[in-house]
């Protein structure tokens, strides 16, 4: 019993392990890598939705080492469709922090800037133009039609966010108010291949509940079509080059 709460307790607070199964953050990551996640960096969280037989428990959340910063690489949760409900049933995702807080985030042209500085090229890519200043906490965002979004979106987020940490559905997914007071940080992340990922330019601002933490290792990495082989192909497709690669 001691081992499985000691398991649950480095699972939960400290690390944990997941899987790359795309190539949008190559050159960094690679299809088939097996990574480590450093969970303690900006303060482990339990899950958002643990429940007990009066309703959600409260999550307990640990003191963070640093804030994320810009060049981090996350691992996050991404809800599907129905809200903060859903969060258990959310995929995990990998990408890069290109904004944080406070910056002006443009996307236009062809190319992501953060604070003036071009942060990525985006070849043929479609996404709508953005121009934005991500708000900090305690800030105020005035909710119109003149509202981008990308911040009508974080409203709905901070609002569930909020509702949920209070332990009230009130408010939660609304933004029919002029102004919302922000609770919460969001980030703006992208793929290191941005014409090969889905990311913030989909799916909005990620709130830092939603971030798992940032991947340190790979300790296993493997050709992904050696899966569907026989033993020898498997043996084959181990890429021994990659196992220990420290991802930055």
């Amino acid at each position: 019993m001691v081992t499985v709460l000691a398991a649950l307790g480095v699972k939960t607070f400290i690390l944990d392990a997941s899987y790359i199964p795309t190539r949008s953050m190559m050159d960094a990551l690679q299809p088939g890598d097996f990574i480590l996640i450093n969970k303690f960096l900006y303060g482990a969280r339990t899950p958002v939705e643990f429940s007990g037989a009066h309703g959600p428990l409260p999550s307990v959340q640990l003191p963070a080492l640093r804030d994320p910063r810009r060049g981090d690489v996350f691992v996050f949760w991404l809800p599907f469709e129905g809200g903060m409900d859903r969060l258990l049933q959310a995929r995990q995702y990998v990408k890069r922090c290109a904004a944080v807080p406070g910056d002006t985030l443009v996307v236009e042209g062809g190319s992501v800037q953060v604070n003036g500085r071009i942060v990525a090229r985006l070849e043929g890519d479609s996404v709508t133009r953005m121009a934005v200043v991500l708000p900090r906490p305690g800030e105020t965002i005035t909710v119109d039609a003149r509202t981008p979004a990308i911040l009508r979106e974080l409203v709905v987020r901070d609002r569930e966010l909020s509702a949920r940490e209070s332990g009230s559905a009130q408010g939660a997914g609304e933004t029919r108010s002029a102004s919302h007071v922000v609770m919460n940080e969001f980030y703006f992340l992208l793929g290191d291949r941005p014409s090969l990922s889905v990311d913030s330019r989909h799916w909005g601002l990620i709130p830092r509940a939603w971030i798992i933490g940032t991947p340190i290792t790979v300790y296993w990495s493997v050709e992904p079509e050696s899966a569907h082989g026989g033993i020898g192909a498997r043996v084959k497709g181990i890429r021994w080059s990659r196992v220990g690669h420290l991802v930055r």
